[in-house]
């Protein structure tokens, strides 16, 4: 009798994790010693590896022009030349190394960018804007330099990649969405790794806000690794990192309150505009502009980044202070500390420091919005993160501010306050500030702050610091709605079926149908408020914030 063969396991189901390379960078690591070992130019003129992979497209530029003859060639230019030379040296065998580890790399970049993308949309769109996840030569060398900061490799592989990244021109108008995703999974993927390298990672987790392209293990480990470099004794990985951070849009634009920066230098007008080379077949625009909006909306929310160091020197200053009191007991006699000392003046400069932040952080909210005239993005992002903001404000303010009134004042029945402070007008208010000044003299209430605003307790909620007259013009552009139409009286939807609101919204990757329902939920759709009757009136978020901006700015 024939023995039976048993049957084959059955094979399971691709897991999508495994679809890459198991190496952490995959070819990444090859491609870059193929720039490193690549012969530079006989002058300073001519480019090397790395400063053809600098330029937009620069290696896959070499490739078209000295291997495809037959196609036809563009204008002749410069830089051109010199790239054709720099790939002409290249043996044939290094020449077809580096096209088959560039494409190695696009592809490998390319499904790391769907797979992060499956993550975000496809659980509540069931589908997936691969439109959004295509890179071009300059994402691919811009991920390759961020391997070469790995927290594994020596030092001197650091200060390399720190040089190399601070010659490297910031991702301006002509990269793409998917440029901007390479280079930010790649950081957020550095900082993992390095939290593990160093062992870094607060047990109490963070007080930031999450939320959108916001990792959670991002928000939780840098600003650790900031405060704890050298503890940690990562300060020289830190500081070979920075400019490598500096030059990625959508990072800054992501994370404003941990590396609260967004210099002049980079361009985050692109990101609200996916559509610039073209709006996409499946109009992806509405999911991609929420996305960011609500990684915004987190940083508004969550404190400046020297949040964390402010909290680690009180501690620090009070395991200082409980040393210095223990050494005083078993001497009996008292004395000044130098350690008390010094930890008194670092924690005042970094109080200094948070004080400066708050005050800078709403310029660079407005920037990451598209709101400064030197890099316009799109308007219905701001108003995606306008109506946003408004809506998870009133969501959890029946505790917060709630708690607060009655800190403030007490006696005054919960409801009263409710109704005359949160969206009470400016006479009303007026009244109101004039009659309790009237009972306690002149002294009123600190809820209010300087300028006697009803509307402050809702500000302190988004911005928990009192504001000068030097921070009311950014305050006043961030809280303003952007105009839509040549004509302030042109009212949205009208300007939407004119040319220019066409291409406006092209340039958003939006359907029409979808910027209006934008502009008509944030102008029109109410928001129910978190009170019992009669104070539960809504208001649409443009009524909420044009009456914030009335009182407070």
């Amino acid at each position: 009798m024939t023995p039976r063969i048993p049957a084959p396991p059955p094979r399971p189901a691709a897991d999508p994790a495994r679809l890459l390379p198991g190496e952490p960078w995959g070819p990444l690591p090859r491609l870059v010693h193929l720039l490193d070992s690549a012969p530079p130019g006989r002058s300073r003129v001519e480019p090397d590896g790395w400063q053809a992979a600098e330029r937009f497209g620069g290696l896959w530029a070499m490739v078209f022009s000295a291997d495809w003859p037959e196609v036809p060639h563009l204008p002749p230019s410069r830089l051109r030349t010199r790239l054709e030379r720099f790939w002409k040296r290249q043996g044939a065998t290094t020449r077809t190394e580096m096209i088959r580890q560039m494409v190695a790399c696009h592809a490998w970049l390319g499904a790391r960018n769907l797979q992060a993308a499956m993550r975000w949309f496809s659980p509540l769109w069931q589908s997936c804007p691969v439109e959004l996840t295509r890179l071009t030569g300059r994402g691919v060398a811009c991920a390759a330099l961020a391997s070469r900061l790995d927290p594994n490799r020596r030092p001197t592989e650091w200060k390399k990649a720190a040089r190399l990244a601070a010659s490297l021109p910031a991702l301006d108008e002509a990269a793409t969405v998917g440029d901007c995703l390479a280079l930010h999974l790649a950081l957020e993927s550095l900082v993992e790794r390095a939290g593990r390298h160093f062992r870094a990672g607060s047990p109490d987790g963070s007080e930031r806000c999450g939320g959108g392209l916001r990792s959670t293990r991002f928000l939780v480990l840098y600003p650790d690794l900031l405060v704890r470099s050298r503890s940690l004794g990562c300060g020289r990985w830190m500081d070979a990192t920075r400019p490598l951070f500096a030059r990625s849009p959508l990072t800054l634009a992501v994370y404003p309150d941990i590396l609260g920066e967004a210099g002049s230098e980079v361009f985050l007008g692109p990101l609200s505009r996916p559509g610039r080379h073209g709006p996409s077949q499946t109009r992806w625009g509405d999911r991609w502009l929420a996305l960011l909006a609500r990684s915004v909306v987190g940083a508004i929310l969550s404190p400046p980044p020297a949040h964390e160091q402010v909290i680690h020197l009180e501690e620090e200053l009070q395991r200082v202070l409980n040393l210095a009191a223990r050494k005083t007991r078993r001497r009996a006699e008292p004395g000044v500390n130098s350690l008390v000392s010094r930890a008194e003046t670092a924690l005042t400069r970094a109080r200094e420091d948070l004080a400066r932040q708050r005050r800078e952080r709403v310029a660079i909210l407005v920037r990451v919005l598209g709101r400064h005239p030197q890099d316009p993005g799109s308007p219905f992002l701001a108003l995606r993160t306008l109506d946003m903001l408004v809506r998870s404000l009133v969501a959890s303010a029946e505790k917060a501010l709630r708690a607060q009134w009655i800190r403030a004042e007490p006696e005054l029945p919960q409801d009263t306050l409710a109704r005359d402070l949160l969206f009470a007008s400016p006479a009303e208010v007026s009244r109101l500030l004039h009659r309790i000044r009237g009972e306690r003299g002149g002294e009123a209430p600190a809820l209010f702050g300087n300028s006697g605003a009803g509307f402050a307790a809702v500000v302190d909620t988004l911005f928990p610091e009192r504001w000068g007259s030097e921070e009311r013009e950014p305050l006043a552009t961030l809280l303003t709605p952007p105009r839509l139409g040549p004509h302030p009286g042109q009212p949205p939807r009208t300007f939407l079926e004119s040319p220019e609101g066409i291409d406006l919204a092209d340039q958003a990757d939006l359907e029409l149908q979808a910027a209006r329902r934008l502009v008509e939920r944030y102008h029109g759709v109410e928001v129910p408020l978190p009170f019992p009757p009669p104070h539960d009136g809504s208001l649409s978020p443009g009524e909420i914030l044009d009456r914030i901006r009335q009182t407070v700015v």
